[in-house]
């Protein structure tokens, strides 16, 4: 019984030690998160920077976007007398996407969380932006779009679309 306290001890020590190093090495450095190095986040442009929601915005205009199309339906409801609920996620959504692809003149997705949520998103250009508004999550971005490197479409059916940029989409992590 003597021996057998140590071994198992130092066994447990072993297995936490392996543990905590495994733990510290999730990170993939392929951005999202700080690398588990404490320093600052990883983000795929240069532009990308943490908003005050603390999360990634790569542009302002974007997150203005968010930030008007809330005031915005709020300012409806008051004209009509009522009060504003932000328990219609869907009619968020569709006002900032609206306003977002009307001011950008481009395709842009968005999605409205009661809760933070995760996502790997594929976006085009510099036009990415999570933000926390109210206590409401929003997500939007613009659509990335297949172009081959002289901007192109690869498709030629004669559907009307936005101008294609001359950059390829990138993508982003998002880790909760």
């Amino acid at each position: 019984m003597k021996v057998v306290f140590p071994a198992l001890f130092l066994i447990f020590i072993i297995v936490q030690k392996t543990n905590s190093r495994r733990c510290s090495r999730a990170d993939d450095g392929n951005g999202g998160g700080d690398g588990g190095g404490g320093g600052p986040p990883k983000y795929p442009l240069p532009e990308c920077k943490t908003n005050g929601s603390g999360f990634m915005c790569c542009n302002d205009g974007v997150e203005d976007v968010v930030k008007d199309a809330i005031d915005d339906l709020k300012k409806q409801k008051a004209k009509q007398g009522e009060k504003f609920s932000n328990c219609n996620l869907q009619m968020m959504a569709n006002k900032i996407q609206e306003m977002a692809e009307k001011k950008f003149n481009t395709t842009f997705e968005t999605m409205v969380g009661i809760s933070n949520f995760a996502s790997k998103t594929r976006f085009f250009g510099n036009m990415v932006c999570k933000v926390k508004r109210g206590n409401r999550y929003v997500l939007a971005f613009a659509t990335p779009k297949n172009t081959d490197a002289t901007g192109d479409d690869e498709d030629d059916d004669d559907e009307p679309r936005p101008a294609n940029f001359k950059r390829l989409h990138h993508t982003f992590t998002w880790r909760v």
